[in-house]
C-alpha cells in the first residue's frame, strides 16, 4: 500500500488545481458536462473514474462532486465528513468555501437561485458544510450565500440518505439510487 498520507496529499493538490487554474477549464468542463471527453465515454465515466481515487481524500471527493454537479452525492457525503474530520481537513473544508467564491464556481452559485430538485442537494450540501465549519469570515460568507436562497419554499428533507421521489420515473428513480449508493460503498470500502 502506498503512503496514505502522500496520496491523500496529491489528491488535495489535483483537486484545487484542478478546481481553481485556469489551465483546467477544459477538464472542469468535461466533468460539467459541456464539452465531450475523448478519454471516457461520458462524463459519468470520467467522474466514475475519478472518484474511485478521489475517495481516499473526503474533501476532495466533495470538491469533485460539486465540480460535477452531482449534489445528491455530496449531499449525502457531507454526513460521513464529521467522522474523519481533523484540522487539515477543517482548513481543506474553508478552502471549498473560498473556491465557491471564486470565478470556477459561478454556476453552483446560480444554480442555488434555481428550484430544482439538485439545487435542493446543493442548498443542503452547503447548509451541511456551514454547520461543520468553524464560525469564521468563511463562514460568514458561505452564511451569506445561503441566506440570499429563497428557503421559504423550503426542502424538508430528512438528515439520512434520500433520493428525489420527483424524478421522471421508476426507472430513473432506481438509476440515481444505484449510483448513489454505489459511489458511497466505493468512498466507504476506502
Amino acid at each position: 500500500m502506498p503512503d496514505l498520507s502522500f496520496v491523500q496529499d496529491m489528491i488535495e493538490t489535483l483537486t484545487f488545481a484542478i478546481a481553481a487554474s485556469p489551465f483546467y477549464q477544459a477538464l472542469r468542463c468535461k466533468l460539467f458536462g459541456s464539452t465531450p471527453t475523448d478519454f471516457a465515454k461520458d462524463k459519468e465515466d470520467l467522474f466514475l473514474h475519478l472518484y474511485n481515487s478521489w475517495c481516499l481524500n473526503p474533501i476532495s471527493t466533495l470538491i469533485l462532486c460539486l465540480m460535477s454537479q452531482k449534489y445528491e452525492l455530496a449531499y449525502n457525503l457531507v454526513g460521513h465528513l464529521t467522522v474523519e474530520l481533523d484540522s487539515k481537513q477543517l482548513t481543506q473544508l474553508g478552502t471549498v468555501v473560498q473556491l465557491i467564491e471564486s470565478p470556477t464556481f459561478v454556476d453552483l452559485r446560480v444554480q442555488l437561485m434555481k428550484e430544482t430538485n439538485d439545487s435542493k442537494y446543493l442548498i443542503k450540501t452547503l447548509q451541511g458544510v456551514l454547520m461543520i465549519l468553524p464560525q469564521s469570515k468563511l463562514f460568514d460568507k458561505l452564511r451569506t450565500h445561503l441566506e440570499c436562497v429563497d428557503l421559504t419554499s423550503s426542502f424538508s428533507m430528512p438528515l439520512s440518505f434520500q433520493v428525489d421521489i420527483q424524478r421522471s420515473s421508476q426507472e430513473d428513480r432506481e438509476q440515481s439510487k444505484q449510483f448513489v449508493i454505489s459511489c458511497l460503498e466505493m468512498y466507504k470500502a476506502q
